[in-house]
């Protein structure tokens, strides 16, 4: 999978597609129970992702020393890397990447 940017709707829609692939064989009842359960679905993923998103910056905030007379704010990519993995722990490396640390 190319890296692209979070999009909860696409995400939604492949996590309601796995549990209900024939949607369109249900009645509409059934469809509208099935548009309630996407949207808390999507509400819940989002509120995961904020967190963790809201706790990474808060960590990058805490090692940037924002009181420095610079110009531009540096932080180590070691650094983002290792709190990126704190913060998203089950998202694994691709084989690209692997081959590349290597």
């Amino acid at each position: 999978m190319k890296p692209e940017p979070l999009n909860l709707e696409k995400l939604t829609d492949i996590i309601v597609a796995l549990e209900y692939p024939n949607i369109k064989q249900f009645s509409h009842l059934e469809q509208s129970a099935i548009y309630l359960y996407r949207e808390t679905v999507k509400r819940l993923l989002r509120e995961y992702f904020k967190s963790a998103v809201e706790g990474l910056l808060a960590d990058i905030d805490e090692l940037v020393d924002w009181d420095a007379n610079y110009q531009d704010y540096v932080i180590n990519l070691e650094d983002v890397r290792f709190l990126i993995k704190k913060w998203f722990p089950n998202i694994q490396e691709g084989e690209n990447d692997k081959a590349k640390s290597e």
